[in-house]
């Protein structure tokens, strides 16, 4: 459900803005985005383990910082935010079960010039992986029907 009151051409331009290389490139999809809340999901490669044979933390952490920031970017219903990561407080828990890890992110304060989010990775079992909280620099703030139409 990704903004379902946004016509296919208006999805594509935000998922356009909210998609970047590195997140394409392993192949994380957006399950949910809704104001202030965001859900994604990574299905797992072999080429995603560290030399221990466990998941890479820099490929969990991807999924965290992308999905807290999906989620800030669509903090009001309104406008859209442009931030980028000021700081992270991240927990590694377990390394996840599975062929697939999830990553649900929800908006705890968002105020002028920052905004803080806590994100939770939970693998196919429902195991809490990462748990972590992202703070955001706000570049910019734009009227959402304007963003849409760029």
């Amino acid at each position: 459900m990704i903004e379902e009151h946004l016509s296919e051409t208006e999805r594509q331009r935000f998922l356009s803005f909210a998609y970047s290389g590195f997140t394409k490139e392993i192949g994380a999809t957006f399950d949910t985005i809704d104001v202030g809340r965001c859900v994604m999901s990574l299905d797992l490669k072999p080429e995603f383990n560290n030399p221990n044979a466990f998941l890479h933390g820099g490929v969990t952490f991807t999924l965290f910082d992308t999905c807290t920031g999906t989620a800030v970017s669509n903090a009001y219903k309104d406008y859209i935010l442009k931030p980028v990561t000021q700081s992270t407080t991240v927990y590694f828990l377990h390394a996840p079960k599975g062929k697939k890890i999830t990553a649900e992110a929800r908006i705890i304060k968002c105020g002028r010039t920052t905004c803080l989010a806590e994100c939770d990775v939970t693998d196919e079992l429902g195991t809490l992986i990462l748990n972590g909280t992202a703070q955001f620099f706000i570049l910019d703030k734009i009227p959402r029907e304007e963003f849409l139409r760029k």
